[in-house]
């Protein structure tokens, strides 16, 4: 299955097509390695889909109409959120792999979504972040997907 997460463009895990079962994946994206960032401060979010649906904060797009929508109730959007399961989870251990990548790519991250005019920064990386190796990302990987 190739569908995207509406939220975060994460590809659907699901490997052939599943009509009448929700599109899934096991590590949604950080949101801001897709652009997304706070309206007031311009920082690139550090939570993924899973983080935001567990909280109470809310989000809003041309999807809702630019109508304010809490991320636990994605699925009353339309019937491409209503599509996908996601897990609500608080865990942080779930996005190690997208941690590393966030981490490892920030200046590039802040370059390529300030170019619409937007001075979009990043300066509240966690320093753990900033530690994680490639042994413990393939690591994670590897219990993830068992």
């Amino acid at each position: 299955c190739m569908a995207q997460c509406p939220l975060c463009g994460v590809i659907c895990s699901r490997t052939i097509a599943h009509p009448g079962e929700d599109h899934t994946a096991p590590s949604h994206y950080i949101r801001g390695l897709q652009g997304g960032y706070t309206s007031d401060t311009k920082e690139l979010w550090l939570e993924s889909c899973n983080e935001k649906v567990a909280g109470n904060e809310h989000f809003r797009n041309t999807k809702t109409d630019m109508k304010i929508v809490k991320y636990k109730d994605y699925r009353s959007v339309n019937d491409s959120y209503a599509s996908w399961s996601i897990v609500a989870d608080t865990s942080h251990g779930h996005s190690l792999y997208w941690k590393w990548v966030f981490a490892k790519f920030t200046e590039q991250l802040v370059k390529y979504w300030s170019n619409s005019g937007n001075k979009i920064k990043c300066t509240k990386i966690p320093s753990k972040w900033k530690n994680i190796t490639e042994e413990e990302v393939d690591e994670s990987i590897r219990i993830m997907f068992q």
